[in-house]
């Protein structure tokens, strides 16, 4: 997370850090009950995937492993909550 993800959405993950608060649309608050609204694990490991058009979240299938993907989903859901504990399917099988 802190490598990849923290540069957009703050190590606290509360995208309020200094390139977070010029991008736009802002990155997603990860600690936004409101913002993680229906987010399960599934739904954030295809997100980190495939990116979401229309913003500047990237994708990420050709840079992390099918197991550093699962491991951030696992990082996110465990460190900032708000991410639904429904069973992951590993990312390799979900392509």
């Amino acid at each position: 997370y802190l490598a990849n993800c923290a540069f957009c959405h703050a190590a606290d993950g509360t995208a309020r850090n200094w390139i977070g608060r010029f991008l736009d649309p802002h990155p997603r608050d990860l600690t936004d009950l409101v913002a993680m609204q229906g987010m399960t694990r599934e739904r954030l490991a295809q997100r980190i995937r495939e990116g979401l058009p229309g913003t500047s979240m990237p994708a990420w299938r050709n840079v992390l492993s099918a197991r550093e993907i699962d491991a951030l989903v696992a990082y996110v859901a465990r460190a900032f909550g708000n991410v639904a504990d429904a069973p992951l399917r590993s990312a390799s099988t979900a392509r």
